[in-house]
């Protein structure tokens, strides 16, 4: 079968860029309690380029994707405790977690010393993944929709770490595909209004479609000059930092209110450390700086908000799974929400 793979590896720190292809690999064969999916879609994470770039030293060729959807083509003969059957539309997380260890029992499985990514991977046009991996989507969801079910995971996870109260003034730094879907789930969580900091022109154009009440171009305005106009002089409660850029993080930490909450979700460089005042920022006003990793126990209310969210405006590029060096390129522009990759389609684009 075709998978799109990482031919050759990249070295971030020498900013010497990898190189991906379409290779042959073997069908993926399902263990007893596994799950042969047929892929429809994969999206682009932002993650994906740094594991192209050499973030993590994995042998090549290894395989590229994680947000995926597809029908189920096979089950393995224990792979019976969700109902699933051939022909199922299905979407779920790249990941799977032991269920057994202190983590995974603490309500904290995103620490699990006995996670597998190993999965076959969904730039592909098979993939395999555990039983307990695997959720059915709605009949009213399409599979391309699907595709960002893990994307909404981690968006929701990002959102409940930001403590958004009802009326609270809400801040989202980009509006790549994170920040369009953690926008339109912190107007659902309740915020008054949803600022948007963005430097593209059409990213901040489809975070006003989406309802946001305010957008930033911060090539052009001061973050916190304009965090203070837009909150009458307090300063923002919650603000999440979507772009991974470090460029953006202290800005949006000083766009705070007093007692307010940041959460830096992003992978951001491994070199880099954010310029901390603890006397004017945890001492005087109190604010909470906050990380996560991955999206523990989320993913039910994932698929349940899947219909609920407006994706056709997040996903902004698609390509087929033999151009995915093409897909990749677009999402290097940053000019796109969210770049899909159609493994049904087949040709070059």
């Amino acid at each position: 079968m075709k998978l799109l793979a990482v031919t050759r590896l990249g070295d971030m720190k020498k900013n010497i860029k990898g190189e991906i292809g379409i290779v042959d690999a073997p069908m993926p064969k399902p263990g007893p309690a596994d799950v042969l999916i047929k892929v429809a879609y994969c999206a682009i994470c932002g993650s994906d380029p740094h594991l192209i770039n050499g973030a993590f030293p994995i042998p090549i060729p290894f395989g590229l994707g994680h947000e995926a959807s597809g029908t189920v083509v096979e089950l393995g003969e224990k792979a019976v405790k969700k109902g699933l059957k051939v022909g199922d539309r299905v979407a779920g997380n790249f990941v799977k977690f032991c269920g057994s260890c202190y983590y995974c029992r603490n309500g904290q499985e995103q620490f699990c010393p006995y996670m597998n990514e190993t999965v076959v991977p969904g730039m592909a046009e098979y993939m395999v993944w555990d039983e307990s991996q695997v959720y059915k989507i709605p009949d009213s969801v399409s599979l391309r929709k699907a595709c960002l079910t893990e994307p909404v995971a981690i968006a929701l996870r990002a959102v409940e770490r930001a403590d958004i109260r009802v009326g609270a003034k809400v801040a989202v730094s980009g509006a790549g595909g994170m920040g369009l879907i953690i926008s339109q789930l912190a107007k659902a969580s309740g915020a008054s209004t949803v600022t948007v900091i963005e430097t593209v022109g059409e990213k901040r154009k489809t975070a006003k479609e989406l309802g946001a009440d305010y957008v930033i171009n911060p090539l052009e305005q001061n973050i916190v000059t304009e965090a203070m106009r837009v909150t009458d002089g307090i300063g923002f409660d919650s603000v999440i930092e979507a772009s991974g850029a470090p460029a953006a993080v202290e800005p949006a930490l000083n766009s705070l209110a007093k007692g307010g909450t940041i959460v830096c979700f992003s992978m951001y460089p491994p070199d880099y450390t954010l310029p901390l005042n603890l006397f004017q920022q945890t001492y005087l006003k109190e604010v909470t700086i906050r990380g996560f990793y991955m999206s523990p126990y989320s993913f039910p209310r994932a698929i349940a908000l899947l219909q609920k969210l407006d994706l056709d405006k997040v996903i902004q590029a698609e390509f087929p799974l033999e151009s995915g060096a093409d897909a990749f390129a677009a999402h290097a522009t940053g000019k796109y929400g969210k770049v899909i990759i159609n493994c049904l389609e087949q040709g070059g684009r």
